[in-house]
């Protein structure tokens, strides 16, 4: 019997986990020649890869989006030379590219991303098209490594398959393929994660050092992928716990033990002090909310993540999920009471269905970076449908073994499997992969996405305001206004929104609108500079230059660039100057 496996005694000495749910366990060596094993893995990964590239290849014909995509990789400079690699681990990129517009997000120390995105540039410069292509390739990648995992984690044909089937397929893996600036980061992540966590059964397996170090070098790779990676050396010791190997002495499995735990705490210190030499902390607080108000925000993150993953409709780039300043209500009572049977589940499967608490595990576990890292995250992102790339894996696996304890009264097979739970499996992956390939045309265009998001959260602010500035973009400024509008209607007191929609007006021909949005934005917000400067020139086309630098005048004691109101405004009193003298020797 294999170490490590479902089909070991447990403490207590609790039968096998196939046992447990009725679950026919296929082992073919012991009844097929190698060759036809050979065959049947063979037409089986066929199958797999052929429904997700069915379901994926439309996206090949996809551009470069503007949300991301064009700023950090088609004009990021720093991810176009082989030279700049060392900055992605030391930390210094992004400094450059932090002058000209961009976003720098301390927080993400991601250097295998960096360089992934390099190899994708060198390779195929600006064709989008070989861009999706590698993505698809890359997840089609993940998908394999999970459907080997699943098997070795159930032993059983069937639940490694329709695992793998609803995991390729599910919707909420749309955004983390499709959208390239997404894709880049999951798609590389679920490789290393799921290739991590093959390297560690295969270890208890076969017990070779070289399997745990290919787990030690696959978990550091994952970490310097994405900070959820911290994830995977909690599975792993949980994984360890909760089944321990049988075939060796009890000595020698604290020794095997103790090495494991050694390794995943030395690959995560490895990472931690990686990071702090990088950006000088481990994690870089914003105080965008507190810690009380994550604590009480944190169930209805993870039930709206798991309403997701049951019920994958109406899924967007953004959603309205409100931060919990209070403890009442419906969005923190019903939540909270759904987590408490969670956790009781899991408790309860500890001892019957090792297995099964495992893989709740999993969910649970996987998602908690997520959760945690809100507490910086602007509130807009505090659910994404891309945070549940890896988390999906322990669900997959839990209603493919649930499948497979139907009954199959007629005895009948298809394709090997149990007739019953075969033609379930195949249902839900037909109605899935509809799903996807409708979520995936979404991602064709930044206007689809933008305006979906619209539809699936009426009362978010960001897709309003980003398809505004796309239109303006485009150079369609009356539909830019209307956009613009419509984010000021959600939210009339935020600067950086009226600041856009007064410059949508002007762009359309309004002046005087724009001016007055200007104001708006000045009074909403009185240190930011760009609205004084933009309402003073627009005072000035409309011959208003005493109000222009009257507005110039009140901004130089508070806006936060004074110098640059002070040369604007030099320049317009030079300007009234010059016009008085003019008057002065026309009268004359």
């Amino acid at each position: 019997m294999t170490p490590g496996t479902p089909h070991e005694n447990r403490r207590l000495k609790s039968p096998p986990i196939a046992s447990i749910l009725k679950i026919e366990v296929h082992s073919p060596k012991m009844t097929q020649p190698k060759n036809a094993i050979t065959q049947a893995i063979s037409r089986q990964a066929m199958f797999l890869i052929s429904f997700t590239l069915l379901v994926y290849a439309q996206a090949i014909s996809f551009p470069f989006l503007h949300l991301d995509d064009t700023v950090y990789i088609v004009s990021n400079d720093e991810v176009h030379h082989w030279s700049d690699i060392p900055s992605y681990f030391t930390g210094n990129a992004g400094e450059h590219f932090f002058a000209h517009g961009a976003p720098l997000l301390r927080n993400l120390y991601r250097p295998m991303v960096g360089c992934w995105v390099l190899l994708n540039y060198k390779l195929f410069g600006t064709q989008a098209a070989l861009w999706h292509l590698s993505a698809i390739a890359m997840y089609v990648l993940g998908v394999w490594l999970f459907w080997r995992m699943a098997w070795r984690l159930s032993k059983n044909d069937f639940v490694a398959l329709a695992a793998a089937l609803i995991y390729a397929l599910h919707p909420l893996h749309a955004e983390g393929v499709c959208w390239l600036s997404g894709a880049c980061v999951e798609t590389l992540l679920a490789v290393f994660f799921f290739g991590g966590f093959i390297a560690y059964l295969r270890w208890r397996e076969s017990q070779k050092t070289a399997w745990l170090l290919a787990c030690a070098v696959l978990t550091l790779l994952a970490f310097l992928s994405k900070e959820t990676a911290a994830a995977l050396p909690v599975l792993i010791i949980a994984h360890a716990l909760l089944f321990p190997s049988t075939e060796h002495q009890a000595q020698d499995r604290s020794i095997r033990f103790f090495w494991l735990n050694l390794t995943m705490v030395a690959t995560t210190a490895l990472y931690a002090l990686l990071r702090f030499a990088a950006i000088h902390a481990v994690v870089i607080s914003y105080a965008q909310r507190n810690w009380a108000d994550i604590s009480r925000t944190a169930p209805l993150l993870f039930v709206t993540q798991l309403k997701h993953a049951f019920w994958p409709l109406h899924l967007g780039p953004w959603y309205d999920v409100p931060i919990i300043t209070t403890a009442k209500g419906a969005d923190f009572y019903l939540p909270l009471a759904i987590c408490i049977a969670y956790v009781a589940l899991t408790v309860w499967s500890l001892s019957r269905k090792p297995l099964v608490a495992f893989l709740l595990l999993w969910w649970a576990v996987t998602l908690g970076p997520a959760i945690v890292g809100s507490v910086i995250q602007p509130d807009s992102n505090i659910v994404q449908d891309r945070f549940t790339f890896t988390a999906l894996a322990g669900f997959s696996i839990v209603v493919a073994l649930l499948l497979a304890r139907l009954p199959n009264k007629s005895g009948r097979l298809i394709f090997g499997f149990n007739a019953t739970a075969s033609v379930a499996a195949l249902l839900i992956a037909a109605v899935l992969g509809v799903l996807s390939t409708l979520q995936v045309g979404v991602w064709k265009s930044d206007l689809a996405m933008l305006s979906h998001a619209i539809e699936v959260t009426p009362t978010s602010v960001r897709p309003r305001v980003l398809l505004g500035a796309e239109y303006l973009k485009l150079g369609d400024p009356t539909r830019s206004v209307a956009a613009y509008r419509s984010a000021v209607d959600l939210a009339p007191n935020r600067w950086e929104i009226l600041y856009s929609y007064g410059v949508a007006l002007a762009s359309d021909g309004h002046r005087p609108e724009a001016i007055v949005a200007m104001q708006r934005a000045m009074q909403a917000n009185p240190v930011m500079t760009p609205p004084y400067l933009i309402a003073a020139d627009l005072l000035v086309r409309e011959g208003r230059l005493d109000e222009a630098i009257t507005t110039l005048e009140h901004g130089v004691p508070i806006a936060r660039e004074p110098e640059i109101l002070r040369h604007q405004l030099a320049q317009l009193l030079w300007l009234r100057q010059g016009r008085a003298r003019k008057i002065n020797q026309a009268t004359k």
